[in-house]
C-alpha cells in the first residue's frame, strides 16, 4: 500500500488505494458473476429452466467499455442468451440482423448458450438452418414455430447440438405420425423438454407409439406439457421415456381438441411410474368434459416431492381444506404454490382473493397445526397480479393478503406473495376513476330502461 509523508508533522499514513487499481486486482471469476447478474437480471427472477429471453445489453455494453480486461470478460456474457427474430428474405446481409452480425464476427457465435427462434411458418426452416449453422455450441433452444418431420432437415440439424434443454411452440402433426421419439432420443444431452402445442390436424389417429425397448431410455429430468388431453397417447409416452423425472408441468387440462379428458385417477397413474424421483410438480385446473372440475390427484404417495403448484380456483372452489391438506401430506412437501393465471379464466380480479379465500386458509393452516402430516410443510406462495378493471371489489387486495398471511404464521406456515406492481395511491386513484365509469354506466343503462317503459 503506498505511504504518503506528511510535511508538516513528519508522520506517515496509509493512503487508501486508487479505486481504479482495486477494481483491477478483483479476480476474473468474481467479475464474471457481478457481469452476469447484470446482464441477465432481467430474468434472474425466474426460477425455471426456461427463462425469459430478458437482456439488459446497456448495462453489459457500458461494462466493455471500461477497459480491455473487462471487455474480454463481459463480450462472452452479452452474447450468451440471444433471440434471433427472422424477417423475410433470409440472407446474411440483412442489416442490424443476429445472423448479419455472425457472419461479419463468426467468433461470437462461440459465445452463444441459450437461442430464441422467432420466425413466420413460410421461412421457418430456412430461418433455423442458416442461424443454427452458426451456432454449434447452444445448450438451450427456444423454437417458436412449428417443428416438422423430414424432408424437413430442422430436427437433424437439431440433434447435432449439445442441447440440454429444448423448447418448441407446435409440433406438426407429421413428427408426431414418424420418427418423434427417435428424434428425442437422438439428443442426447437433454433435461428439459417442454412441448407446447400438438399441430393440427385433430385427431390425428395414425400416430406411431413408444417402441417397448424405449421406455425409461431418455435422461429428461423436467417434462412440461401444454395440451395433455388431446394426444393423450403422446402425453403417456412422452412421461413414460424418461428414466427418472424430477419435474413435470401439465397444463390445460380444462381444454381438449379431442373428446378425451383426464380424470384424477388417471393423472395420478401417469406420475407414479417417477415417484421415487419427482421433486416438483404443476398441474393445473383439471376438468371433465362436461367441464365440471374432478378432484386433485392424491400427492401423498411421492416421497420426495418438494414443491407442488396448483391452480387456486380449483383449489379455493372445489377442494375442502381438510380433503386437500392429507392430499398434500407427502413426507417431504415443503411447499405449495397457488398462480392466479390469466389463461385459467383470463382475467384477475382483485376480488378473487376475499374473505372465503383467507377462511379456507385458515381452515387449511388449521388442520395442519394439529395433525402435521405434511411434517416438513412450511411455505405458501401466492401468485397474483389483479388488475382493477377486471375487479368488483375496488379496495386494496394486498391488505387480505397481509391478514391472510398472519393467520396461517398462527399455525407454522410463511406465506409469501407477490409484490404490488402499483403503490396503494395509484391503485387508489384507477379505483376511483373505474368506480365513476361503473357508476356512469349503470345510470345510462337505468335512463335507458326508463325510456323503453
Amino acid at each position: 500500500m503506498p505511504i504518503e509523508n506528511t510535511h508538516d508533522t513528519g508522520e506517515q499514513r496509509s493512503s487508501p488505494p486508487a479505486v481504479g487499481t482495486t477494481l483491477m486486482t478483483i479476480p476474473n471469476e468474481i467479475l464474471e458473476k457481478i457481469f452476469i447478474k447484470i446482464a441477465l437480471d432481467a430474468a434472474a427472477v425466474w426460477s425455471h429452466i426456461f427463462l425469459p429471453f430478458n437482456t439488459n445489453p446497456k448495462g453489459i455494453l457500458t461494462l466493455m467499455l471500461v477497459c480491455q480486461k473487462w471487455h474480454r470478460i463481459a463480450e462472452p456474457i452479452l452474447y450468451r442468451r440471444q433471440q434471433y427474430i427472422a424477417k423475410p428474405p433470409i440472407t446474411s446481409e440483412h442489416a442490424g440482423s443476429l445472423l448479419h452480425l455472425l457472419d461479419r464476427k463468426p467468433y461470437l457465435a462461440g459465445y452463444i448458450r441459450e437461442l430464441s427462434i422467432d420466425a413466420r411458418p413460410d421461412n421457418f426452416d430456412e430461418a433455423v438452418l442458416k442461424i443454427l449453422h452458426h451456432c454449434k455450441r447452444l445448450t438451450l433452444l427456444h423454437l417458436d414455430g412449428q417443428l416438422s418431420a423430414p424432408p424437413s432437415a430442422v430436427p437433424a440439424a437439431i440433434q447435432s447440438l449439445p442441447l440440454k434443454s429444448l423448447s418448441i411452440t407446435t409440433v406438426e402433426s407429421s413428427l408426431l405420425r414418424d420418427g418423434f421419439f427417435n428424434f428425442l432420443l437422438g439428443l442426447r444431452y437433454l433435461e428439459n423438454l417442454k412441448i407446447g402445442d400438438w399441430a393440427s390436424p385433430y385427431p390425428t389417429t395414425d400416430l406411431k407409439r413408444l417402441p417397448a425397448d424405449f421406455r425409461r431410455q431418455s435422461n429428461i429430468k423436467t417434462l412440461q406439457l401444454k395440451e395433455p388431453n388431446t394426444y393423450p397417447t403422446l402425453t403417456e409416452d412422452c412421461l413414460a421415456l424418461s428414466a427418472a423425472l424430477e419435474e413435470v408441468i401439465l397444463t390445460g387440462f380444462e381444454f381438449s381438441r379431442s373428446s378425451w379428458y383426464y380424470s384424477s385417477d388417471q393423472i395420478q397413474a401417469l406420475l407414479l411410474p417417477h415417484c421415487d424421483s419427482l421433486r416438483r410438480v404443476e398441474l393445473s385446473s383439471i376438468l371433465k368434459g362436461d367441464s365440471t372440475p374432478c378432484p386433485l390427484p392424491d400427492f401423498s404417495v411421492f416421497p420426495r416431492l418438494e414443491q407442488l403448484s396448483l391452480c387456486p380456483y380449483h383449489v379455493f372452489y372445489h377442494e375442502k381444506p381438510t380433503d386437500l391438506y392429507r392430499k398434500l401430506a407427502a413426507p417431504n412437501l415443503q411447499l405449495l404454490i397457488l398462480h392466479f393465471h390469466p389463461e385459467s379464466t383470463h382475467y384477475v380480479g382483485a376480488d378473487v382473493f376475499g374473505e372465503a379465500q383467507i377462511d379456507w386458509l385458515e381452515e387449511f393452516a388449521s388442520v395442519h397445526s394439529q395433525t402435521c402430516l405434511a411434517a416438513n410443510f412450511r411455505e405458501l406462495h401466492i401468485i397474483f397480479f389483479p388488475s382493477v378493471e377486471d375487479s368488483e371489489d375496488l379496495s386494496w387486495p394486498w391488505d387480505r393478503l397481509d391478514r391472510a398471511a398472519e393467520i396461517v404464521s398462527r399455525h407454522g406456515i410463511k406465506l409469501i406473495y407477490s409484490e404490488p406492481p402499483t403503490s396503494r395511491a395509484e391503485w387508489e386513484t384507477e379505483a376511483e376513476a373505474m368506480a365513476k365509469v361503473l357508476k356512469e354506466g349503470a345510470a345510462r343503462r337505468k335512463l335507458r330502461e326508463q325510456q323503453r317503459e
